[in-house]
């Protein structure tokens, strides 16, 4: 698995290639880099699995806490691309209601605006 980080505005985004599973660290190598983003301050994430075939457990708890340490120090994380696989992962571990899951790019950087003042 390779992880590649670039930014959209205030949006960190980071782009995953290849499987989210513990046989390959790569439930590790995630973790920590979700965990030094929030460590920087980041507070807008957005998690890109259009490149992810399959995530396992381990992965889909990496994302989970990032998601948690994320809210935690007051941001949070989105998903992008999310395969059907991975889709009914997370409807299965009910996962699917707390993360917010975009298919477009555009729409889910606008999705990190503030709302507009009344």
């Amino acid at each position: 698995m390779t992880l590649a980080e670039r930014r959209r505005g205030n949006v960190a985004i980071i782009d995953v290639d290849g499987r989210i599973t513990e046989d390959e660290d790569a439930d590790v190598q995630l973790r920590e880099t979700l965990h030094n983003l929030v460590m920087r301050g980041e507070t807008s994430m957005l998690l890109n699995l259009e490149h992810v075939p399959s995530v396992d457990s381990s992965g889909l708890g990496a994302v989970a806490h990032a998601y948690i340490s994320a809210k935690r120090h007051g941001g949070t994380l989105k998903l992008l691309h999310v395969s059907a696989r991975v889709h009914d992962l997370l409807v299965v571990t009910r996962l699917g209601k707390v993360f917010e899951v975009f298919e477009g790019e555009e729409e889910a950087i606008a999705s990190f605006a503030p709302p507009p003042a009344a």
